[in-house]
């Protein structure tokens, strides 16, 4: 499965052969909305297959 970073700007993607890791938003409400504003994406909300990588 291909996964692409949802971060402004980056351009990361994980595709079959690839190392890089990808993580789920975290459930957590608070710990969420943080990760939601490093995305840095106006007005934009997660999906369950949105992802974001480390770097």
């Amino acid at each position: 499965m291909v996964h692409t970073c949802v971060v402004a700007g980056c351009r990361n993607r994980r595709t079959p052969g690839t190392t890089l890791s990808f993580y789920r938003f975290p459930r957590d409400p608070e710990r969420k909305q943080r990760w939601i504003a490093a995305v840095n994406r106006e007005g934009w909300v997660p999906n369950d297959g949105s992802r974001k990588n480390p770097y």
